[in-house]
């Protein structure tokens, strides 16, 4: 029997032993990712093995046949109307003329792809277009058999193995047989396309009546029951078509397809023409139509085509056709998922809602806590909303970077942080956008005067989701005009910024609106920071001592307090301190003493006094916005560590006025990135790069200009 002769893995559906099977022992039975597969009624089931033998996987010899070679680009008449130059509608109108049949796939009363085999002019229609489900052949292999000793003459069409499963069921080729084989992308799962079909019903209100794929014409039209027709993207706006075409729904035989090649079964091989000059002709309509037999290529000649230009299948310039489905169809990672889901009986929305999201910020393996610990706790924020949060790996000119591979920073990043691959300039990033729909950039200073494009965002096109998070430009000073950078800046979905004042930027500058959100490191509580402490040794002085954390010269001999002053950022061996360290080292101090504004961060945290070391020549906003909206006198801010006195350094502080504040403002933030990651994909545009290569021209005329003048 078929079902203990082969492994599932290896079946194609296409329903040959059912159509052989003379006891009817056989059925097609949906399996729980949708697909027909056979089953055995083993109480009828007589054991004769016709099953086995029209079995395409064992039937099928190819060494009998020769490598396909003749291929031509033509369009037909009726190619406005077809999924591309309209071949098979061409080829189908000569046989119904010549009082002929034809066989193609069109929706059947439960809206899933069947291939019926008509005579009538009006089904022709129904077949028209692709349809990225998997079809069942039905009844129509019996029927062309029937049809076939009658002596009538029968064009078949249909995917390659199906194409096998046919002359496997019929057991020899007829001479009034002609076969069609469409370059096939797999088989899509008829139980998502039926998700989907409740998907759309519901998101426009109506029922769904038809469809129409034209993937070389890029458009999907959907046909509603009320007369209303609405045209989308096929490979931007339709949920369904960018769910198959990602290889999530395709059926997991087709990975194993001994039928594609240069070495084919069917007598015409048809397809989209996707060389790359032929991009308007694909938008105006043509075909790949390759003769593979003498049968086809007499119909070939007896057809008046409305254009005809041979097509040379080893050209690198019609690559990637030569390889024709050369290459296997590589299943998504996330399949198992997707089929999970819809085992699960998942709506769509729940089977497309892609959770991967793309973290953006300053992860460098530089010695830098806050800018790491800002990256763990969006990570982990993000983790918590239930989605899966991905820190991606970039920065520039890594062989410069002064940094240690067994040292506390490399190894936090490599413990606690879920980094994405290793990207070291803007090119390499474009490929996110096939794994990722969601993009976070953020928190820190991302949009600095003199910050990289890369952190704005050009990089990333087609359909997706961009969310700045807490964005600071680092001051309060209206950046310099770059229209480069206002375009990238208006393509974000929603924008929210670390620092009050720069609302009123992004409103001046790019005229967008942004919201002022908490930084990320107090997104997180104090025990979520615990698990950090927890895992790694950490020993800590005895008795009360101050720290001081800064990147520029402090002398902790100049602060005159009576308490130990110990270094968060090294110890006594002037070695770098873990980050369990730092931040139990900072926990457990009676006084922090900082120039950085994540170490105010984690001292509000912690509910530890502070003073804050004012930079030179910085007008210090994030500071100045942070004391502002949790209510902390400036006088905590001194130019110098010689006017830190014991009075400043312990003062009395109102811990509990403060951390009601900062709960109130982490809701506020969890709330508004909850609901950004929750907007809906919008697609965008390639960047202008006409406008970048303008601006980068300006800059150079501005460099010349200073070189003259320093001159």
């Amino acid at each position: 029997m078929v079902i203990n002769a082969i492994q599932k893995e290896l079946c194609f559906s296409c329903g040959a032993c059912f159509s052989k099977c003379p006891s009817g022992a056989i059925s097609m039975v949906e399996d729980e990712q949708g697909f027909l597969s056979p089953k055995v009624d083993y109480e009828k089931c007589t054991k004769c093995g016709l099953c086995v033998k029209s079995c395409p996987v064992y039937k099928t010899k190819r060494d009998d046949l020769t490598p396909i070679k003749d291929a031509y680009s033509v369009k037909s008449q009726h190619s406005s109307r077809c999924a591309s130059g309209g071949a098979f509608t061409q080829l189908a109108g000569y046989y119904l003329n010549n009082g002929g049949y034809i066989a193609g796939a069109v929706w059947n009363k439960e809206f899933i792809p069947e291939i019926i085999v008509t005579n009538n002019c009006d089904d022709l229609l129904k077949i028209q277009s692709s349809k990225y489900v998997h079809a069942s052949t039905g009844s129509s292999y019996k029927k062309t058999l029937e049809l076939l000793e009658l002596n009538k003459k029968v064009l078949y069409s249909a995917t390659p193995c199906q194409i096998a499963g046919l002359y496997a069921f019929l057991g020899k080729d007829y001479d009034n047989l002609c076969t069609v084989e469409i370059l096939c992308h797999a088989g899509g799962s008829p139980k998502a396309w039926k998700k989907y079909i409740e998907f759309a019903n519901k998101k426009y209100n109506k029922k769904l009546a038809d469809c129409k794929m034209q993937a070389a014409k890029d458009k999907v039209t959907l046909y509603f029951d009320d007369g209303e027709q609405i045209v989308e993207s096929l490979y931007s706006e339709n949920e369904y078509v960018e769910l198959y075409m990602s290889g999530k729904t395709k059926k997991s035989s087709c990975t194993n397809c001994p039928f594609m090649g240069r070495i084919r079964n069917a007598d015409f091989i048809i397809g989209d023409v996707w060389a790359k000059w032929a991009k308007q002709k694909r938008k105006d309509g043509i075909s790949l139509l390759i003769l593979n037999s003498d049968k086809s290529k007499k119909i070939f000649k007896e057809i008046k085509w409305d254009f005809v230009e041979p097509f040379d299948l080893d050209s690198e310039e019609n690559a990637p056709l030569n390889k024709i489905n050369n290459v296997i169809p590589i299943q998504n990672k996330d399949r198992v998922s997707v089929f999970e889901k819809l085992k699960e009986n998942c709506d769509f929305e729940e089977i497309i809602a892609n959770k991967k999201v793309a973290l953006m910020n300053f992860n460098y393996p530089r010695d830098n806590y806050g800018a790491l610990l800002l990256a763990y706790a969006i990570e982990q924020t993000v983790k918590k909303m239930g989605y899966e949060p991905y820190t991606i790996n970039y920065y520039k000119n890594p062989m410069t970077m002064d940094f240690d591979p067994q040292g506390a920073t490399w190894k936090f990043r490599e413990k606690y942080l879920n980094l994405y691959g290793f990207y070291i300039d803007k090119n390499s990033l474009y490929k996110l956008n096939d794994v990722f729909k969601t993009f976070i950039f953020g928190s820190d200073v991302i949009w600095k005067q003199t910050r990289e494009y890369v952190y704005f965002a050009d990089w990333c096109t087609g359909l997706n989701r961009l969310i700045a998070y807490a964005a600071s430009f680092s001051n309060k000073k209206m950046p310099r005009k770059d229209y480069y950078k206002k375009f990238c800046m208006r393509r974000f979905d929603k924008v929210s910024v670390r620092e009050k004042s720069a609302i009123e930027i992004c409103k001046q500058y790019a005229g967008i609106d942004a919201e002022q959100v908490i930084d990320p490191t107090l997104l997180l509580n104090k025990e979520d920071y615990q698990r950090i402490i927890d895992n790694e040794y950490s020993q800590i002085p005895q008795g009360d001592y101050v720290v001081y954390y800064t990147f520029w010269g402090i002398n902790p001999y100049d602060i005159k307090l009576k308490l130990p002053i110990y270094n968060l950022f090294k110890d006594e061996f002037n070695k770098t301190r873990s980050f369990g360290q730092w931040l139990n080292l900072l926990k457990n101090s009676k006084c922090v003493i900082t120039a950085s504004f994540h170490g105010v961060c984690f001292a509000l945290l912690y509910n530890k006094p502070f003073v804050y070391v004012r930079k030179p020549d910085e007008d210090n906003e994030r500071i100045v916005s942070l004391f502002e909206k949790f209510g902390i006198k400036e006088n905590c801010i001194v130019d110098s560590v010689e006017e830190i006195t014991e009075d400043l350094a312990f003062r009395h502080i109102d811990w509990e006025s403060i951390n009601n504040k900062i709960l109130e403002f982490r809701n506020y933030s969890l709330n508004w990135l909850k609901s950004a990651l929750e907007m809906p994909l919008t697609y965008k545009k390639s960047n202008a790069n006409a406008t970048h290569h303008k601006f980068n021209f300006m800059g150079v005329k501005i460099n010349i200009k200073k070189r003259i003048k320093n001159r």
